[in-house]
């Protein structure tokens, strides 16, 4: 059905590189296909409070090592394999921001003897660039397991990481390389706890790569804007 409707339309606008290829195989042509990302309202984003002020708000200790995630506590989501790397991180506070009541509470039984995991409620979005403020670390653990992950996805919540100014440690997928390289983020392999542990340690070990990185993240983060997704798209249309 979705692939008749696309059909019959003039113009079609994808996430990802890999859904135009899809289509594109499927007998699309190439002409009517416009990729263009998911983005972020930069400016609710990028806050000018310190971490400090951050954490204050938030309730998060002031003195801890936090490496955060944010976000639904889907499988896809990669955050069981987020958990199991925090056993591995014994210096850090791994926070979870998110999830629905069961997945939260099926969460929270599984790995509740893990001491250094935090799991918080679901949070107004206002209050979400706080948290990730506070974050010394950001995580983006999605899975190679499923093409929705993988291949497919365009994560609202990448954007918003690198708005936020925070060092970023993601999966090594081709989904999230269509939108940072090593210069903005830090790469473990997918599915791989003890991997994504050295990447997070890494990135906490070196402060002064990693701002380096969280600076060049915003200005990735700046080209990524509703605004700017929209006019593209308006270009898009205009030429149809």
């Amino acid at each position: 059905v979705v692939h008749q409707a696309v059909h019959r339309v003039e113009r079609v606008v994808v996430i990802t590189h890999a859904l135009k290829k899809f289509f594109v195989t499927h007998g699309v042509s190439e002409g009517k296909l416009l990729v263009a990302p998911d983005a972020v309202a930069y400016e609710q984003f990028a806050l000018a409070e310190t971490k400090e002020e951050a954490r204050a708000r938030t309730g998060l200790p002031q003195d801890a090592t936090i490496v955060m995630y944010a976000g639904h506590l889907y499988a896809w989501k990669g955050v069981d394999t987020l958990a199991e790397a925090a056993r591995l991180l014994p210096e850090a506070l791994v926070v979870f921001v998110g999830g629905t009541d069961r997945d939260r509470q099926r969460f929270t039984e599984r790995y509740k003897m893990h001491k250094t995991i935090r799991v918080i409620p679901t949070q107004p979005h206002a209050e979400i660039p706080h948290y990730l403020r506070s974050a010394d670390v950001l995580v983006l653990p999605n899975t190679a397991r499923e093409p929705l992950s993988s291949l497919y996805t365009s994560p609202m919540k990448l954007f918003e990481y690198l708005a936020s100014g925070r060092p970023v440690v993601a999966s090594d997928l081709p989904s999230l390389r269509e939108v940072v390289d090593e210069s903005c983020a830090v790469f473990a392999r997918p599915d791989d706890p003890k991997d994504l542990a050295r990447a997070i340690r890494s990135s906490i070990a070196d402060r002064t790569s990693s701002d380096h990185k969280a600076r060049a993240a915003q200005r990735i983060a700046m080209q990524h804007t509703w605004e700017a997704r929209a006019r593209l798209v308006l270009e898009m249309v205009k030429k149809s």
